[in-house]
């Protein structure tokens, strides 16, 4: 995760970057056609309300030349949604293309993703 602080004045030396680890829940319509992934070379949409639980790992001490704040390891808990496009390319290989996004309750700061996941079938 990359965080920084625009309203410092530094951007470039207000840059963090911090390894973490989340877990999350999510509910809402998961694929939006009716034959439950069944068909071939088709494409469906994903909705989902998300909520979870954020560890940031990494510490920042406090710049006061900068006046950038010191960043502490810790819980911090999210809520977001996220919206995806899932292509059916056939039975076994599959992609969907993601964009989340959401809201840290303690640290009061906003988050966004996007990227894409590759699903394989193996029972086929």
């Amino acid at each position: 995760m990359a965080s920084t602080d625009f309203e410092s004045g530094h951007i470039s030396e207000s840059i963090f970057f911090n390894p973490f680890g989340r877990l999350e829940a999510g509910v809402g319509m998961w694929r939006t056609n009716n034959s439950k992934c069944g068909k071939r070379e088709q494409t469906v949409l994903t909705l989902l309300a998300k909520a979870g639980i954020f560890y940031g790992i990494g510490s920042k001490e406090e710049n006061t030349e900068l006046l950038l704040p010191a960043k502490s390891s810790g819980l911090d808990y999210y809520i977001g949604a996220e919206l995806a496009v899932f292509r059916l390319l056939d039975y076994r290989r599959n992609t969907e293309f993601f964009l989340d996004g959401g809201y840290s309750l303690d640290s009061k700061s906003i988050h966004s993703r996007f990227g894409f996941r590759v699903f394989f079938n193996t029972r086929e």
